[in-house]
């Protein structure tokens, strides 16, 4: 009998049911039914918590979701339709939402559809044609349906990077000045559609509306922060363009490639060199601008150049490069002033060894103010042979931020040498900004050391390096056997475009569905999506791990299922799209050259 009542108590947690927030899912459905009898404010708080709580519950609530479509009261039929979006991969709603489009009186709850239908991972054949319809007898304009329109357009948006139809109806939108259609297709295209809108867009380049041609060319360069590689055969068509808006558009999106990496840097400099000989007054203003605002720290040659512009004859460019200059100059004084000088910057320097933990943060801010200079390289870089190990760590941080190569060597050293972790993990960090092969060896030995501290560490410079990186790829894959650093090793092998981690990459995003429920399973979660991220950052190497990303686009989670698009919106920008993004190119290049 003890036994029995032993056994009974241990199966009991197992048997109760599932709750959030004490209440199980028939509780919150019994919630959504009375909806009608609360109070307006009521029904507005309970409209948000709702669809969150039945998500966390799973769906088991899903049969009565769908029969609650058909309630007579809206507050019921809208919320329903919430919870189905936030619960996701819920096939059998298709057919009711899709019919709910056509009978549903209120604007609101048809809305609501147009979007639950696209976040269920609903077939596009089944639901775009119907989306579609509705919008072909919408009427364009200031009329009653711009809203509408604006509505639909975000769900065709939803389906667009793997629909031609949906991509098209989205396309035309661009046309539609007189409503919201526009700006919801250009909220599409620039976060949704990704690389396989570029061959549509390319061709209304080629059209004789100066608007449309100018949303296109705004489109593109929106693009060129998520979509860098695949967006630079149309900017590069942009940047020969008859029109100055979209050589406008062109500048701008060079200025942001400068933020992507060297190779998209040393691919965009010279093209914004080119521009400020642009016979264009904008197209040279926004040209300089890039060079100047673009990088985090304007290079030599762009300040060069500034300096010319101010004193030069082109009165739009002076113009532009005074504001320029004047925003520089105060933001690099007011740098100064705020650094340590004299006695001040020995007791900054001081405080980085001291034992109050906030005096070193202060003093470390207080000290990358400075500029690289010499003298002050040399003091830090003494600072690493100190017997305070918060004295060594703090100089290790510093040198890693003045990003000075004279200090290379001495970080180097104290990454393969020191005794203290901490102090370790320091200058290992601060190798990010100082690559040279030297440093290669020294992180792949710190990745594979038995201090996961360390390894954590070794990953931070392998990230920043990207490509650089190839050669610890093997050492990173082992990493992600490891649940403690699999996070960090994904991002770093993501970073680094490693098509060999995929295998790795696909087990941890099929992990937590393997797990299902325990309590070991949420933390697989959080893995999947670091997985799935860099999964999307390996891009078309990637495309053996195109099935399971597929059925993760009917995750409960709404989080892995954004992630999944995001990386098959990547995988798929392979060399058959990046062949019709050329052929476009080429097509609008030949339309230009022909005389008007």
């Amino acid at each position: 009998m003890r036994y029995l009542m032993i056994l009974l108590l241990w199966a009991a947690p197992l048997s109760a049911e599932v709750t959030y927030q004490d209440k199980t899912a028939a509780q919150w459905l019994a919630e959504l039914e009375a909806l009608p009898a609360q109070s307006s404010e009521a029904q507005q708080i309970l409209r948000q918590r709702i669809p969150g709580a039945l998500e966390h519950l799973g769906h088991a609530s899903v049969p009565r979701l769908i029969e609650l479509l058909e309630h007579e009261h809206p507050a019921v039929r809208l919320t329903a339709v919430r919870a189905l979006e936030r619960l996701g991969g819920t096939g059998q709603a298709v057919k009711p939402l899709l019919t709910l489009i056509e009978e549903e009186p209120e604007g609101g709850v048809r809305h609501a559809t147009f979007k639950s239908l696209a976040e269920i991972n609903a077939r596009p054949d089944l639901v775009v044609p119907v989306l579609v319809k509705r919008l072909k007898a919408s009427t364009p304009g200031v009329g009653g349906d711009q809203f509408e329109r604006a509505k639909l357009i975000e769900a065709l948006g939803r389906f667009a990077w793997r629909s031609a139809p949906a991509r098209q109806s989205v396309l035309d939108a661009l046309r539609d000045f007189r409503g919201y259609a526009q700006s919801a297709a250009q909220d599409a295209l620039a976060r949704r559609v990704g690389p396989a809108a570029i061959p549509g867009l390319v061709a209304l380049l080629a059209g004789g509306d100066r608007q449309v041609r100018k949303e296109a060319a705004e489109a593109l360069e929106s693009l060129a922060f998520s979509h860098p590689g695949p967006v630079r055969p149309a900017l590069a068509l942009m940047q020969a363009h008859p029109d100055p808006k979209v050589r406008r558009s062109a500048a701008g999106a060079f200025g942001v490639l400068l933020t992507r990496g060297p190779e998209h840097d040393a691919w965009a400099t010279p093209r914004l060199y080119a521009l400020l000989e642009d016979d264009h007054p904008e197209v040279r203003s926004q040209a300089l601008t890039s060079l100047l605002e673009g990088r985090s720290e304007p290079t030599p040659r762009a300040l060069k150049t500034l300096r010319s512009a101010c004193s030069g004859q082109d009165a739009a460019l002076r113009e532009r490069a005074l504001e320029l200059a004047e925003a520089y100059d105060r933001a690099r004084a007011k740098r100064a002033r705020a650094a340590p000088r004299g006695e001040a910057l020995q007791r900054a320097v001081a405080r980085l060894g001291g034992d109050d933990a906030s005096a070193r943060r202060e003093a470390l801010r207080e000290l990358k103010g400075l500029e690289p200079t010499p003298n002050l390289v040399i003091a830090v870089r003494q600072l690493l042979d100190a017997g305070d190990p918060a004295l060594r760590k703090g100089a290790a941080e510093l040198l890693g931020h003045l990003r000075s190569r004279k200090g290379l060597p001495n970080v180097l050293r104290v990454a393969r040498e020191d005794k203290q972790p901490e102090v370790r993990v320091a200058a290992l960090r601060a190798l990010g900004g100082l690559f040279d092969p030297a440093a290669l060896e020294v992180v792949e030995v710190a990745l594979r050391d038995d201090d996961p501290t360390i390894a954590r560490a070794a990953t931070s410079p392998a990230h920043q390096w990207g490509a650089r990186s190839q050669s610890l790829v093997p050492a990173l894959i082992e990493l992600l056997g490891q649940v403690e650093l699999r996070q960090c090793a994904a991002d770093a092998l993501g970073a680094i475009g490693a098509a060999e981690a995929t295998e790795g990459l696909v087990a941890i995003a099929a992990e937590a569905d393997r797990l299902g429920d325990s309590p070991e399973a949420a933390g697989h979660r959080v893995d999947r999506r670091f997985a799935l991220r860099a999964l999307g950052r390996i891009g078309p190497a990637a495309r053996a791990a195109t099935p399971t990303l597929e059925a993760l686009l009917g995750s409960q989670v709404r989080e892995v299922r954004e992630e999944a698009r995001a990386a098959l919106i990547r995988i798929r920008c392979d060399a058959k799209l990046e062949a019709e993004i050329a052929a476009a190119c080429e097509r609008v290049r030949q339309a230009l050259a022909k005389p008007r």
